[in-house]
């Protein structure tokens, strides 16, 4: 995973990945307040791959009490998105 971020940091110019790098950090903090930020940013888009448009990720993941794991299996979510970034 360290290394992932390290990979990230020469990609800091594309947003997707600048966002990506946040949520994996927020992860190892376990820090719901910011994940909950980076989700409220991203209303409105959505990706092939996910369940749910991302706006609605707060009413089904409620970051208060949304467990390390739950977290885990929405980043495995938008790894699509994350494919197709580093493919372009």
């Amino acid at each position: 995973m360290k290394g992932f971020v390290r990979k990230l940091i020469g990609y800091e110019k594309q947003p997707e990945l600048r966002t990506l790098k946040i949520i994996l950090k927020s992860i190892s903090k376990n820090s719901y307040l910011e994940l909950e930020k980076i989700f409220s940013s991203m209303e409105g888009i959505t990706c092939p791959g996910l369940d749910v448009p991302t706006k609605k990720f707060e009413t089904v993941y409620d970051p208060s009490v949304i467990s390390k794991e739950k977290i885990l299996q929405i980043v495995k979510k938008l790894g699509y998105c994350i494919e197709k970034v580093f493919d372009s």
